[in-house]
């Protein structure tokens, strides 16, 4: 049987030294954590999408609706712009 070259067992070493991957494979989350949960003024639930597009489940005349939109920022504060989608929610 023929021995493996001395090339090959120091890739195979320096493969053994190599980074395992992130430190923090095995970390265990919180309930809270998996869900970045945020409340609107209101105290509607909301989640961000992106930079500045929630996603808000809120009551609209009398039935609850899922609300996708674009927000700006005026003075300081968020608001809700024309970009957005209203659906009725889905049972």
């Amino acid at each position: 049987m023929p021995k493996p070259s001395s090339k090959r067992k120091s890739k195979q070493q320096s493969d053994s030294d190599s980074d395992s991957g992130p430190d923090d494979r095995n970390v265990k989350k919180s309930k809270n954590e998996g869900s970045s949960v945020d409340r609107d003024d209101e105290g509607n639930p909301r989640w961000m999408l992106e930079n500045k597009r929630f996603i808000t489940v809120r009551p609209f005349k009398g039935k609850v609706y899922i609300d996708i939109r674009e927000f700006y920022e005026a003075n300081g504060e968020l608001k809700p712009g024309k970009k957005g989608k209203l659906n009725p929610r889905v049972q």
